[in-house]
This record gives structure tokens, sequence and C-alpha cells, in this order.
């Protein structure tokens, strides 16, 4: 009798997807591909060796068979040959390239997991589609000296082609790079907490900047423009200063993504609130970067002086650009080869910002050719990009070589330009970064919550290195109260702190618990599905992945991001029920029909056509919540989700099996104008409904 080994419906889609990987690529090099490390060389498809990325030998043989044309039987099987060949050239392409390094690495990788997998099966032959858990991790063992770095970009690679479905699999985490880049980065913080003193600007180097920029006419008020400083340097170096004074900013992104009508404005309680539409490149995090609102308008008019003055010194050369666009609006880069190499064209016009849609008619940081060269003539006809190193060399002083002469010239810093020879300072004093050091320290002393410091830096990990509090200032902060915000936020306050992923506090959703020491409350977790407000001072999670059922579980409607995943669960529930139902298969039937039932329901309150207002809080559960605080604010919702639905003329059970919300039991009590359906409706009965059918 042959035995067969049962294969899943995964399994059998994970290789109908490597097949049709491999049938592409092998079309593809139907003809020997040139090597792209060395044009001299070829890759030969199903060959035994690729130039630069190395043999397809065994793992176990590869250190015994030094040929560099091993046999066959050494080699590991054809169609595993043809994956990783397929695989290489699909991350080589979908990378735009790779290093020769990246490419031995991924090859080493593979044959590793491919011994694995063969070790296992039957026949000895590699199974790609079934790879576990287990799989990973022994692999890791076959070189307990290599890190296996591409072993997880290799598996994330299968679950995108649709070999590898398996979500453990696909989530798995390399535990020697995570160690790997734990051990760097502790020694990385230890190295700065060693140097802290250098991470904050020089305090006279910071009130001289200021001094110098309030002393200039502020053009903004209407000042003679005229007695400007002549300088351009000093006004755009001050300027900058003057800018990453009032938030927390990474210079580069202020010299190449900021467009000339970057300054925004929005009412807030009646407060006009400024900020600037910012990118951060390092994190790709697009939005406003607020202005600090103080009570005289301080820092807001700082900012607008500072826009303005750049406004006005580089105005010159944005015409040059604008009559650019206007001569040439379909402007192909190949027709203008030579000036891309003669440096008459940025490289990247007419784009100034990408990802902030800013054209070069429009850059807020531009400048005229030599227009600050000392010993050239400035340009008029041409201009260029204002970038981070033009403004590094304009700050700091440095020694250069004459053009003409050959002696080396002394060129003055902006301090020394402005008339502080005497300040005594480093080259560090002169990091720009230094100054996003003082307005995180600034912010935190200030009360400032961590993520909404993150946030506002355009940071997307805790950043405890721009911590530069004392032990006694922190120690004063814990004994006030700390960064804790105890007030209720309107709705609309709770919908923002949502969308940017704010934690609050219960008391910030109007929830009664407290903890008396500081009247917060404690705080609530958001999860995929909703919002979490359970007290784990009393007792742990007993729902624990039962988030939809669980009384405790609150949604915000406006949360478009728990929406669309409450409407993604949703489909994926009802694709299980119409599977289990296609298959006479009804173990677990019923708890699916429960969850579709309140997933269905908290879809029709939190979507669109509910007459809920942005930021409501709502609690649904299957079963009646205890009296936890929670709100619930659901008004005329019974007529206004099913048009034409009459309540008061259907059954109990019927009504509410009619709006999609069967065995989900709201606080109806908590509505005034609905006494007269809680008379219709008679929740006693429906619980021995609910009872009977659970037994």
């Amino acid at each position: 009798m042959n035995v067969i080994a049962y294969v899943n419906r995964e399994q059998l889609e994970g290789r109908q997807a490597i097949d049709r990987l491999i049938s592409h690529y092998r079309r593809m090099m139907s003809e020997p591909m040139t090597c792209p490390f060395d044009a001299s060389k070829s890759w030969v498809w199903n060959e035994s060796r690729w130039h630069g990325a190395g043999r397809f030998i065994k793992h176990e043989l590869k250190d015994i068979i030094k040929s560099l044309n091993p046999d066959e039987v050494h080699l590991i099987s054809k169609n595993s040959r043809e994956l990783i060949q397929s695989l290489i050239l699909h991350m080589y392409i979908m990378k735009g390239g790779i290093s020769r390094t990246a490419v031995n690495s991924i090859l080493s990788d593979y044959l590793a997991l491919e011994n694995v997998l063969r070790d296992r099966s039957l026949n000895n032959e590699a199974d790609f589609t079934s790879i576990s858990l287990i799989d990973l991790n022994n692999t890791l063992q076959k070189n307990m000296s290599s890190l296996f770095e591409n072993l997880k970009p290799i598996v994330e690679c299968f679950g995108s082609l649709g070999i590898v479905k398996s979500q453990s699999v696909l989530q798995w985490i390399n535990p020697r790079v995570k160690a790997h880049n734990k051990i760097s980065s502790d020694g990385y913080k230890e190295k700065l907490t060693d140097e802290n003193s250098h991470k904050l600007p020089d305090y006279e180097a910071v009130m001289a900047a200021a001094d110098y920029f309030r002393n200039q006419p502020w053009l903004s008020y209407g000042e003679n423009a005229s007695e400007l400083d002549n300088d351009f340097k000093n006004v755009i170096v001050s300027s900058a200063l003057t800018i990453l004074m009032m938030v927390p900013a990474r210079s580069q992104d202020l010299f190449e993504q900021l467009s000339v009508n970057c300054l925004v404005t929005a009412k807030v309680d009646d407060t006009v609130v400024y900020g600037i539409t910012w990118y951060a490149k390092k994190t790709d995090m697009d939005h406003w970067k607020l202005v600090p609102s103080t009570v005289n308008g301080e820092f807001e008019h700082a900012i607008i002086e500072a826009i303005e003055r750049i406004k006005h010194v580089t105005e010159p050369a944005r015409q040059v650009f604008k009559s650019w666009d206007e001569q040439c609006p379909e402007y192909n880069p190949l027709a203008y080869q030579h000036a891309l190499r003669s440096g008459w064209v940025p490289a990247d016009f007419p784009i100034y910002s990408e990802q902030n849609k800013v054209r070069y008619s429009e850059a807020l940081m531009v400048m005229l050719k030599h227009q600050t060269h000392q010993s050239r003539d400035t340009v008029e006809n041409c201009a260029i990009k204002i970038n981070k190193s033009h403004f590094r060399d304009w700050l700091r002083s440095k020694e250069v070589k004459s053009a003409s002469s050959g002696a080396d010239v002394y060129l003055r810093s902006f301090f020394e330009r402005i008339g502080y020879e005497h300040l005594n300072l480093n080259p560090d004093d002169y990091n720009t970064h230094a100054y996003r050091h003082m307005v995180n320290t600034a912010a935190r002393l200030g009360g400032m919550g961590e993520f909404q410091l993150n946030w506002w830096s355009h940071r997307q990990e805790m950043g405890s290195v721009y911590d530069h509090r004392t032990a006694e200032q922190k120690r004063i902060m814990v004994s006030t109260g700390g960064n804790f915000e105890a007030m209720e936020l309107t709705p609309q306050q709770r919908l923002d702190r949502i969308n940017h992923q704010i934690p609050m506090t219960r008391k910030n959703l109007g929830l009664k618990f407290e903890l008396v020491a500081q009247g917060t409350g404690g705080f609530t977790f958001k999860t995929p599905l909703g919002m979490c407000t359970h007290n784990y001072c009393e007792s742990p999670c007993i729902r624990t992945c039962n988030c939809i059922e669980c009384p405790e579980n609150l949604h915000c409607k406006g949360d478009k991001r728990t929406l669309k995943r409450l409407i993604e669960e949703l489909n994926d529930i009802s694709d299980k029920i119409a599977l289990a139902a296609s298959e006479c298969d009804s173990f677990g039937l019923k708890r699916l029909q429960i969850r579709h039932e309140i997933i269905d329901g908290l879809v029709k309150i939190l979507g669109d056509d509910s007459p809920l207002e942005d930021g409501a809080l709502v609690m649904l559960a299957y079963e009646q919540a205890p009296k936890s605080g929670l709100i619930y604010q659901a008004q005329e919702l019974a007529k206004q989700i099913e048009n034409g639905n009459k309540l008061t003329t259907i059954k109990h059970t019927e009504a509410i099996r009619h709006l999609g919300l069967s065995r989900i039991l709201p606080k109806l009590e908590a509505i005034e104008s609905k006494k007269n359906i809680l008379a219709e409706i008679k929740f006693n009965e429906f619980l021995s409904d609910y009872s009977e059918d659970e037994e």
C-alpha cells in the first residue's frame, strides 16, 4: 500500500505560487543574464553556480566540496535550485538592486533552511510551503556564529508571493538579530549618557542668536526691509535657528522639504494655532509641526517673522525657478544633460520635495548661484537649493584654500560675524541637533507626555536619549503628578488622541474609577479592535484575545482604523461561516455567529450612517455590562440605522435581531428618550431566551 501524506489547501496554493514564480523567471532567463556584479560574467538558469552569488550546493557539503563546479549529486535538488534563483532575481528586481554581500547572505541562509526542510521530509525534498517556527529555530542552530539576518526577509518574501501563509511564521522574529541590535543600542545609549553634557547647545550661543534675531527689522510688522543685514548667510542661519528653538525638528527637513507657504493656521477653542506643514524624511511621517501657543504670542510672532525673512531674501531665486517653469512646462531631463552635469540645473528639478509635493518655484530654501561666495559674482539667472551642508558651513568657522592664491583663508563662524567673537565654542556647540534636544527637554519639564512629544518630534520610538532632565527635576515631577492629564476630554479631543495613537487615562474618557493618589483613573490601552478600559489593578484580563465580547472594550465613533479592522474581521467571519455551512461542519459555528452579530452591530453603530457624533464612546457586549461607568450615547439609533423600523410594534427579540444587534444588550436604560421602548422590551425574557440558546 502506498502512503501519501495529506497536504492542506494552503500548501497546495503555496506550491502553485512556487510554480508560477519559477515559470516566470525561467522564461525571463531563457537567455543568459549579465551578472550585475561583473559585466564580463553571466548568470545561466539552473547552473550549479552564479558568479557573485555562490554555489547552489547542499549546506552540509559546502565546507567539504571545494570545487567551483560541483557534481550534480552535491547540489540541492532542481526544484530548490530554481526556487532560490527565482528568489534572488525577484528580490534584486523588487529592491532596485542589492549588494553582492547581501546576495551571498541570502543564498547562505536559504541553503541552511533548505537543509532543515530536507532532513525532516519523507522524500528527501525540501517543501518550503510547510515552513514552521520549529524549522526556523532549527535553522539558527546550523551555524551558531551567524546572525542569519536574511532569514526573516526570505520568509517575508515567501509570504508576499503567497508561498507561505502561516501568520505565526510570517510574524516570527529572529532572536539573534534582535539581541544583536539590543546590544548595539545599549552601547549607543551608554555612550550618549557619558557625553550627555555635549547634547544641549551652549546657553550663551542660544542667547546670542536670539538677541541678533530680535534686533533685526521685523518685516512682519512692516519695518523697513532695507535695514536687514546685508549678509545673506546671517539672515538664513538666524531664522533657521529661531525655528529650531521652538519646534523639535531636524535641520535636514527644514532645508529640504518646506514650501514658501509652509506656515498654516487653525482655530481651536477661539485660539489661533500655528503649524508648519512638515515631512520627516528619516521616519516617513508627515503632519503639522505645531508651534507652541503663548499668552502674548511671542512664539507665534517669532515663527512668522523667521519665515518672512527667509522668504524675503530667497525670493530672487524663486523667481528664476518660476521663469524656468514658464519656459519649460514639460521639462525633459534628457535634453539638459550638459546643464545637469555642470550644476546649472538641480538634479531633481522641477520637484523640490516629492513627499511634500513642492516644486522648486515654491521652495522656501533656495538661493542664486554663488550668492554667498567670497570671490565669485552672483549668477542672477541661475538658482540652486540651500541644503544642510550650506547651513553647516555658514554656522561654523573653517579654513579653506584660496582658489586663486592657494593660501589658507579663515572663514568666520556665524557668531563671529554678528559680533560675538568672545564666545568660547567648541564644534559640538554648533550642532543644530542640539536644539532638538533642548526643545524636547523643555517640553518634558513643562509636563508634555512622552507619546505627545514623540508625535510632535516626528519620532517613531521612545526618545529617552533626548531627555536631559536632572534626577532632581524628575523627582519633583513625579511627586507633583508627573505628566498625567486628569482633565475630561471633549469628543473631538478624544478622537484626535485616538487618531494620533496618544494614550489616555480613564478620567480623560469620563470613566468613574480613579486612582486616588493621582486622580487619573489609570491608563487605557489601544487595541486593534477598540480600546481596553480594564482596571488591571483589580484583576488580570480574563478575556484574552476575545476583546469583541468584552464589556470593557470601548469604541470611539470616527476611529477609521478600528472601523476598517472591524469590517475586515466581519468579512473574515462571514467567509468562515459560509465555509462551515458548505462543508456541513457545525463545530464552533454558534460562537462564530455570536461574534458575527456583535461585530455587525458595531459596524452599523460606528459607520458613516450612524447618527452618533464623532468622538462619542460606545460599548457593546452580548451580555449586559455591569455598572462600570461606560458611556453609551446612541440617541435615535433605532430610528436612523434601519429606516422604517418600529421597535414598539415588533417583538423585542425580533427588534434586536432586526437591528443586527442580536445578543447585544446596550445600556438602553441610560437613554431617557427611550423609556417607552424599555417598557415594551422585556429584558428578563430576552435574557432567559439567551440563556436557553446558550444551553
